[in-house]
């Protein structure tokens, strides 16, 4: 039983571990114009919902795909209000910086 115990502990210890190095590498950002969360990123793919003007979302990382205007990025993004995870162009994301949300490449 104290093996079993002990095993509990530290499989939870590794999952806490694992969840906190995963949220370092992720940012905040938000939406700045009304846009689709789709299903994958580039245009005409399946669209989850659409997300309006301030709503915050979790980038989890980014990809090439199409264009939007100038900006060929796309970010696979979480919203914590809903726990929706999809892919969002970058050029409709303010990560609070100057250009694109930098992010490592999925």
């Amino acid at each position: 039983m104290a093996k079993s115990r002990l095993l509990s502990i530290f499989l939870v210890a590794v999952l806490v571990a694992s969840c906190l190095c995963f949220a370092q590498g992720a940012i905040t950002g938000t939406i700045l114009n009304r846009t689709l969360l789709q299903g994958s990123p580039g245009a005409g793919t399946v669209v989850l919902t659409t997300l309006t003007p301030r709503t915050v979302v979790t980038v989890l990382c980014r990809t090439q795909s199409d264009f939007v205007f100038d900006d060929p990025w796309w970010l696979k993004v979480t919203v914590p209000a809903t726990g929706m995870v999809g892919w969002v162009a970058d050029y409709y994301v303010d990560c609070g910086g100057v250009g694109n949300c930098n992010i490592f490449q999925c």
